[in-house]
């Protein structure tokens, strides 16, 4: 029988790609939103000041608030190739850090069920060890 090499030691240069174009997507799509919104709020400047000048044509509205559009799924797209990117790294952050805690409660369960005999079939109760009869509802434990 051959032993298969796990499959999280083929995915390190996915890893990689997702990490690298996500980092370049969500610097791309910063880009864009902050260039359209600089645009959209200037735009109201322009406005102001074309009142002033009347003899001068300025563009009235925001002539790049199309790139605001375009940065915010670029952003997306990019958090999403990001997050994919960190997913097991973080997943085995948490693991690490909830193993503790998850341990402690077993070994309390483990515990608390120690020196019990059978389960009741039909109610579920847990019986003493050497019990024919289950305390609860009197149904027979044996066989």
């Amino acid at each position: 029988m051959t032993t298969r090499k796990r499959s999280v030691d083929n995915h390190a240069e996915t890893r990689i790609v997702l990490r690298v174009v996500g980092l370049a997507l969500v610097a791309v799509g910063l880009f864009f939103l902050i260039s359209g919104a600089i645009d959209f709020f200037e735009s109201f400047g322009r406005a102001a000041s074309s009142d002033l000048f009347d003899d001068r044509e300025l563009p009235e509205g925001p002539t790049r608030f199309w790139m605001c559009f375009v940065g915010i799924p670029l952003l997306g797209i990019g958090a999403w190739c990001l997050n994919a990117g960190f997913l097991g790294a973080a997943s085995r952050y948490v693991a690490d850090e909830t193993q503790e805690a998850v341990r402690t409660t077993a070994s309390a369960v483990g515990d608390g069920l120690r020196g019990r005999g059978p389960y009741c079939r039909d109610c579920g109760t847990a019986n003493d060890a050497n019990a024919r009869f289950c305390d609860n509802c009197g149904t027979s434990l044996t066989r």
